[in-house]
């Protein structure tokens, strides 16, 4: 899965813009963030004190944005 792709899928579930961004602003406050960094991808939680949390690498696109749907479904059905 591309970016692309999953702002897409993240439309169809009705996840609100302000849960997440895509290689974008990455200093939303209680958001999830996706970035690509030269050559890695990173995933974080940024928490209302603009603290990262939950922070991880992937090489791949694909593992970075599969990573992210999977997180942000599980916090939409909590």
């Amino acid at each position: 899965m591309k970016h692309e792709e999953l702002k897409k899928e993240l439309k169809k579930l009705k996840i609100p813009e302000s849960y997440y961004s895509i290689n974008g602003n990455s200093w939303l406050a209680d958001a999830y963030i996706l970035q690509k960094n030269y050559y890695i991808w990173e995933f974080y939680y940024v928490d209302e004190r603009g603290g990262k949390n939950d922070y991880k690498i992937f090489k791949t696109e694909d593992e970075a944005c599969e990573y992210m749907l999977k997180a942000l479904k599980e916090e939409i059905s909590v």
